[in-house]
């Protein structure tokens, strides 16, 4: 079996309390499709340092797909997420625009490395 390929970092506690100490205290945690993840349990969460810019990403995102997250008010919603293994959490690290073109050049750099 060939696991697909997944550049993303993996959302666990440990990357809660990392984020959390650089600053940020809101996620937008939205839905995520990716090869490999079963359709609806995958999710993508963007840290925000306050809540305006959060709110400005949620608004961005269609009824159920996503939305704002305090990681002190929701902390438990969230753990309840990252321990149960049905689901998989990721962390986004990109927010430039150009955010596409570094995720090729990654993909292609690891596909280089593999072969």
């Amino acid at each position: 079996m060939v696991a697909a390929y997944n550049p993303f970092e993996i959302l666990n506690l440990p990357m809660i309390r990392r984020i959390t100490q650089h600053g940020n205290h809101f996620i937008v945690l939205q839905r995520f499709t990716w090869s490999g993840i079963k359709e609806g349990f995958g999710f993508m969460a963007t840290p925000y340092k306050d809540e305006k810019s959060g709110k400005v990403h949620a608004a961005q995102l269609s009824g159920n797909e996503g939305k704002l997250l305090n990681l002190s008010a929701d902390i438990e919603k969230i753990t309840a997420l990252i321990n149960d293994p049905r689901y998989s959490l990721f962390l986004c690290t990109f927010r430039e625009e150009s955010w596409n073109k570094k995720m090729i050049k990654l993909y292609q750099r690891n596909m280089d490395i593999l072969h």
